[in-house]
């Protein structure tokens, strides 16, 4: 039976040191992006735009949802109405989007179509940045682009841990 020691191994203590700083920064890194993929959760919404006289909602609203990221991957639902019947709008999409930082990345295929649907948070609000190809999830009235109407806002959680 052979017995190492540590003057066996003659590792210099520069060396160990570097090894050591190395893995610190990984695993912080790791510990960083952990918790910023964990902060875009939540539901994030902007509702219609005006009101007429009569107190009727026109512009459509839009809501989008996050769930908690795993291995780089979240739930991700986006949906848009519009109370007026003068337009075809309104849909929603969901699935499972890949996540990178702040940016969520959804391919959604429909017939022979790729829906393509990429959102941004940043400061706890929600954007729908680009789209393609997502005609036949919202109608020809609208589109799930959120640049026209502005970032959704994150809604507050209830202690029951759902959206009021």
């Amino acid at each position: 039976m052979t017995i190492y020691t540590a003057t066996a191994f003659k590792q210099p203590a520069a060396t160990a040191t570097i090894t050591l700083m190395v893995l610190h920064l990984l695993w912080n890194l790791a510990v960083n992006t952990a918790q910023a993929e964990e902060n875009i959760a939540g539901t994030y919404s902007k509702p219609a735009s005006a009101t007429t006289s009569a107190g009727k909602a026109v512009g459509a609203s839009t809501t989008i949802r996050i769930g908690p990221t795993v291995k780089n991957r979240a739930s991700l639902s986006v949906e848009i109405a519009e109370p007026t019947t003068r337009q075809v709008c309104g849909g929603s999409i969901y699935g499972r989007a890949s996540v990178n930082g702040h940016r969520l990345t959804l391919h959604k295929r429909q017939f022979n179509e790729v829906c393509t649907l990429v959102v941004e948070v940043i400061d706890g609000k929600a954007s729908v940045i680009s789209e393609h190809g997502c005609g036949g999830y919202h109608g020809v009235g609208c589109s799930f682009d959120t640049s026209a109407i502005g970032l959704l806002l994150r809604l507050p959680v209830s202690p029951h841990g759902n959206p009021p």
